[in-house]
């Protein structure tokens, strides 16, 4: 449970409605673009931005609490790239918000009932066919008006990442919709990443840097692939593996699979996708475990 939850949501929602109104903005759209501004100086302030999201519910429940308790979710990503130098270099920013909503009274169905938010910034350097990045993950889970309470669960995760050039789901779809012929570069987007979660910094206290959890160490994978493109629709699969240890040497591993069908249109794509979590024998709330859950739903990307 968090202290007036309700209260934190409502700002939530404020926050992302205020960052959707400034980037649909007109006035802003002339300095931040969603692709690469064509200049030729030397520095680029707001070169870039990205929005997507989904919406989902969930299908196939093993678990009796997260079918009585959890019925679908919203997660929000953001991302600004606050300055670039020589094209190369890059500060980039990202931002995530996820909200889940389920039945905590028998009249109320679509209630709040957990948070997670994420700010994670980075530098990158991008070469023409691979991007290296040192982040830094600082992000919390929050559990809404359950009981008993539980510790709200936070970490500090500085991290080291490489992928490709696509990365990114907004890069991604706008190279596939782009172009009329798809190569093997086209198609495919990866990246890996690892980092160890900060357990105290220097001489200030343990408990500024993370909490609730003892994960120690992660290693993490994605990979997207586009089977068949027609004109304005285009089809693929995409596969994440993560791989967590703990201060006991104990292994967590989650393993998903997803199929995507993408509709280009003229100021944004959707997305029909479903997942489907193989293997899950980690979360921060043991109640959401996530293993053998089905998640059907929609992605829009700005």
């Amino acid at each position: 449970m968090i202290s007036n939850s309700r209260t934190l949501l409502a700002s939530v929602s404020m926050l992302t409605f205020l960052i959707l109104m400034l980037t649909s903005d007109s006035s802003s759209q002339d300095s931040i673009s969603s692709k690469s501004v064509n200049n030729k100086s030397t520095v680029h302030l707001l070169p870039n931005y990205y929005i997507y999201g989904t919406v989902g519910t969930f299908l196939f429940h093993k678990s009796e609490t997260f079918k009585k308790n959890y019925l679908m979710e919203t997660d929000l990503n953001f991302g600004l790239d606050f300055i670039s130098f020589l094209d190369n270099f890059h500060s980039v920013w990202d931002i995530n918000v996820k909200v889940g909503v389920g039945k905590q009274f028998e009249n109320v169905v679509f209630d709040p009932r957990w948070l997670t938010i994420a700010i994670v910034p980075s530098l990158e350097y991008r070469f023409n066919s691979l991007i290296t990045q040192i982040a830094l993950d600082r992000r919390c889970f929050h559990e809404v008006d359950h009981e008993p309470a539980r510790q709200t669960v936070y970490w500090t995760l500085p991290f080291v990442l490489v992928g490709s050039p696509n990365m990114r789901q907004p890069v991604y779809e706008d190279n596939i919709f782009s172009k009329d012929q798809l190569t093997i570069k086209d198609r495919l987007s990866w990246y890996g990443k690892t980092g160890w979660f900060i357990d105290h910094f220097f001489n200030y206290p343990s408990d500024l840097t993370g909490g609730g959890h003892d994960y120690k160490f992660m290693l993490n994978f994605g990979a997207r692939y586009t089977f068949v493109k027609i004109n304005r629709w285009a089809a693929w699969i995409a596969h994440k593996t993560n791989f967590y240890t703990d201060k006991n040497s104990e292994c967590y591993f989650t393993e998903d699979i997803e199929l995507n069908n993408t509709f280009h249109g003229e100021n944004f794509n959707i997305t029909l996708f479903l997942n489907y979590t193989f293997f899950d024998n980690k979360h921060e709330y043991k109640n959401m475990n996530r293993d053998q859950l089905g998640e059907l739903g929609l992605m829009f990307t700005f």
